[in-house]
C-alpha cells in the first residue's frame, strides 16, 4: 500500500547541479569585476600587481565566463531537473562577459598591457 503523496514528493525534480555551478561562477566573476573596477584605477597599477591584474582580466575571467556558460547549457540539457539556476547562470555569465571586451579596449587605448614590458606603468 504505497502512499501516492510520498511517491509524488520523491519524484519532484531538484535544481540542476550544473545550473547551480553556473550561477555561482557568474556571481563570483561579477564580484571580482566590481572589485576590480572600484578599488584600483589603471593609472595606479604597478609592475608588481600589474601581471596579476592583467592575467585576471585577459585570461581568468573570460575562461570563467566560458566555463559558466558551458555549465549553464549543460544544466539546460539535463532532463527531469528544474532549470532556474541554469537560465540565471547563463544570463549572469553573459552580463559578466560584456564589460571584459570594454576593459580590453580601454586598457589598450591607454597602453597599459604594453607598459608592463618596459616598466613605465603609472609614471
Amino acid at each position: 500500500m504505497d502512499n501516492p503523496e510520498l511517491t509524488k514528493q520523491d519524484q519532484t525534480p531538484g535544481y540542476s547541479k550544473r545550473g547551480i555551478i553556473s550561477f555561482l561562477i557568474s556571481v563570483v566573476i561579477i564580484i571580482i569585476e566590481f572589485l576590480r573596477m572600484t578599488i584600483q584605477t589603471p593609472s595606479l597599477v604597478t609592475n608588481a600587481t600589474g601581471w596579476l591584474d592583467y592575467s585576471l582580466i585577459y585570461c581568468v575571467l573570460p575562461i570563467g565566463c566560458i566555463l559558466g556558460m558551458g555549465f549553464g547549457i549543460a544544466g539546460l540539457i539535463e532532463k527531469n531537473r528544474k532549470r532556474l539556476f541554469s537560465v540565471l547562470g547563463l544570463i549572469f555569465n553573459l552580463i559578466a562577459f560584456l564589460p571584459l571586451p570594454l576593459m580590453w579596449i580601454f586598457f589598450s587605448m591607454v597602453g597599459l598591457p604594453f607598459c608592463l614590458f618596459n616598466g613605465s606603468c603609472g609614471t
